[in-house]
């Protein structure tokens, strides 16, 4: 398969100095990737040392999924076990009423959080981990997204999707008996999810070239070799199944341990996500969107190479009348005004001082025909993903997961608010181009 345990093992619990110039470091101590390890839970928590006043939490789904045998194994072995199980229906962000009620059930306070579950799950519990100082570790339910090691947060509060750094589990734990039964739709998301990282590469390359972020070789060819896997295993018989599942959890935890050894989500996390948090925040302050993170992650990545293909496969090097900052705002506070001020002080400037434009202008210039190389392979990608989406039953545009076109474009334009990091979003909006870009494409898929 390419990449196997022993190799990502060598970076876990590790600190790395690196040719970058920054000292890399990761705070997870095991990954165990295997069938049958919940089974043999109780005594993996005695060879690691695990206390045994144990708080585990999951959700309706992920305690039928894997949390109801945890318990069961655990109780047996004469492990103090606490359960909280939330509503699946009624949760689905990690946010002020989440963390509230996990932290009050956790009273007395336990010795160690077993997450088990996917996305919300793990973050909540990553949250909760962290501002108490408690051990988690995390039990997988589906190859679904990357957070399952990564010591980032996404969560949300007043409808605010805001990200922080926290802790990170003391042991991943993925039964690959459980995970090759997780609907597919969340195999599709997991793919989704690691498609991103193809845009996400794109984006540092671009702060790197035009605005001297340090980029890190060594981090970007751990989620390199995450994303090659996933494009080589997909397959629509049952072993290939086997085969998908299997990679494309090597593939999310790979960036997981690239995002650590960042210490932030830029090896993983560009334009794509930021448009994915947007919608997110649209769907909460109004109708909710039944659709997962990587699902969205996916169609949206498919967006941002159209973008990088129109910008440097046609070779527009001119810029054209952008909205005022003036008129940028009153727009804001039109599509989410509960949200706009948070957004705003997330942004600073809109734009930059027109000395720092020139010099950004000089040198997308001087890095015109780098970028121009790495985006013509994108029509071979674009059209791969597509296919493997297809062979895993996911949505391969954006159309399809159900949102209005207005609504699209309102998160694609606004999309860089979410986080304070340069990408081809922000590029877009500086030459004016990002209104255009965004009509272009769209109306490619709602034609």
């Amino acid at each position: 398969m390419g990449v196997n345990i022993l190799e990502f093992q060598d970076y876990l619990n590790n600190k790395i100095d690196c040719c970058c110039g920054k000292k890399h470091k990761t705070m997870v101590k095991k990954i165990i990737l295997s069938h049958g390890a919940i089974d043999d839970l109780a005594n993996i928590f005695e060879a690691n040392s695990l206390p045994d006043d144990i708080f585990i939490v999951s959700d309706s789904n992920t305690y039928k999924a894997a949390a109801k045998k945890v318990v069961e194994v655990l109780r047996e072995a004469k492990y103090k076990v606490k359960e909280l199980v939330f509503n699946a229906e009624k949760f689905s962000h990690p946010d002020e009423k989440a963390v509230g009620t996990m932290l009050f059930n956790m009273e007395p306070m336990p010795k160690i959080i077993v997450a088990v579950g996917s996305g919300s799950i793990t973050d909540l519990c990553r949250f909760c981990a962290s501002k108490t100082g408690i051990p988690y570790i995390v039990i997988a339910t589906a190859p679904s997204m990357d957070g399952y090691v990564s010591t980032v947060i996404p969560i949300t509060k007043e409808a605010m999707k805001i990200s922080i750094i926290g802790k990170s589990p003391e042991i991943l734990i993925a039964d690959l008996d459980i995970l090759e039964k997780s609907p597919k739709n969340l195999l599709a998301s997991g793919f989704g999810d690691m498609v991103g990282k193809i845009t996400a590469k794109l984006d540092w390359m671009l702060a790197s070239k035009l605005t001297g972020e340090v980029i890190c070789d060594k981090i970007e060819a751990i989620t390199d070799i995450g994303v090659e896997n996933c494009f080589k295993s997909i397959g629509i018989d049952e072993d290939s199944h086997k085969t998908s599942v299997k990679s494309i959890m090597y593939g999310l935890l790979l960036s997981g341990i690239a995002m650590q050894l960042n210490n932030n989500s830029r090896p993983a996390s560009g334009s794509e996500h930021h448009i994915s948090h947007f919608l997110e925040m649209l769907d909460i302050l109004g109708e909710g969107n039944e659709t997962y993170h990587g699902e969205r992650v996916g169609v949206a990545s498919l967006i941002i190479m159209r973008f990088y293909e129109k910008l440097f496969l046609s070779d527009i090097q001119t810029e054209e009348d952008r909205v005022t900052e003036k008129e940028y705002t009153k727009y804001l506070y039109s599509v989410c005004p509960k949200t706009a001020d948070e957004l705003l002080k997330n942004v600073g400037n809109i734009y930059i001082e027109d000395d720092e434009w020139e010099n950004m202008k000089v040198n997308l210039t001087q890095n015109w025909d780098l970028f121009k190389k790495e985006v013509q392979k994108l029509d071979e990608l674009r059209k791969k993903t597509i296919e493997k989406l297809e062979d895993l039953e996911g949505f391969t545009n954006i159309k399809m997961l159900g949102y209005e076109k207005q609504k699209v474009r309102d998160a694609v334009f606004f999309a860089r608010t979410v986080r304070t990091r340069f990408t081809i979003l922000t590029l877009l909006d500086y030459m004016g181009l990002l209104g255009k870009f965004t009509d272009e494409v769209l109306e490619e898929i709602y034609k």
